[in-house]
This record gives structure tokens, sequence and C-alpha cells, in this order.
């Protein structure tokens, strides 16, 4: 059955309250990386995360998209990273491909072309607030040096 359990353990709770007083430096210190990658990456043919005027980010996740012209797809941006020791992630896997929609609701492949498109080109780069500046460089150098 679809259906999720949302409650979470004591400790988990306690870890939860004991961050808090690390947010605003947490998003701060995110927020800085984020400007770093883009301005590192503007070149290059990506999409990258952005904000509109008037509104902020905690970049949670920093995701890219690559862009048609690119002379990579995301399987060999993925596998070559991760030769240098730079792990990403994927995400965003389309929910209408997840077998409870396939088999419930007779989703497909193709049926959502544009999500679909979306999820074959997107990869979201390492980002958390403990990344020292020598990591973030090896990320950047990295991705560089793979995309070009």
């Amino acid at each position: 059955y679809l259906g999720f359990n949302y409650r979470m353990t004591d400790i988990q709770a306690a870890l939860g309250i004991s961050q808090l007083d690390k947010l605003d430096w947490f998003v701060k210190r995110r927020r800085e990386i984020a400007k770093k990658y883009n301005q590192e990456f503007k070149e290059l043919p990506l999409d990258l995360p952005f904000t509109q005027e008037g509104y902020y980010s905690s970049y949670h996740l920093y995701t890219i998209k690559i862009k048609n012209e690119a002379k990579i797809d995301r399987r060999e941006l993925y596998e070559k990273l991760r030769q240098k020791n730079i792990y990403t992630q994927v995400h965003y896997i389309p929910v209408h491909t997840f077998p409870y929609y396939r088999e419930k609701f007779g989703y497909s492949w193709g049926d959502y072309p544009a999500a679909e498109d979306w999820y074959k080109k997107i990869l979201s780069l390492p980002i958390f607030p403990g990344m020292s500046d020598e990591e973030i460089n090896r990320v950047i150098k990295a991705v560089r040096e793979v995309i070009k």
C-alpha cells in the first residue's frame, strides 16, 4: 500500500533539536559553497541552481543539469567524478516510473517525457556545511576537468 510512517524516534528528535542552534550557520555555509560553485561552473554547459530575486535557498542539494550541447551524459559524468573520488547522487526519479505506480496505474517510461528528460540529465554535487575549502576546490576542479 502507498503510505509513509513519519514518526521519528526520540533519538532523532533529540538530534534535530541539537542541530537547531547550528541552522543559521549551516544555511550560510551551504549558500557560500553554492555561490562558489555557480561562479566556477557558469561557463560550462550546465544549468545551475538559481534563486529568484527576493528569495533565497538553503541549498539542501546542489543539482546541476547537463545541457544538450554538452559532450557528456549523466552516467559518464557520474562515473568519471567517482573515479576522482567525487561522490555525486541522482535525485528526483520520476514518480510514475516507480513499480507501485507502474503496476497500480499502468504508467510507464515515455508517459512524461519532460520529467524523464530532467531525470536523465541531473546530478547532485556534494554540498554540506562541513566541506572544507580544499574539498570544494577539488569538486570544482574535477567537474571542470571532466566536462571540458
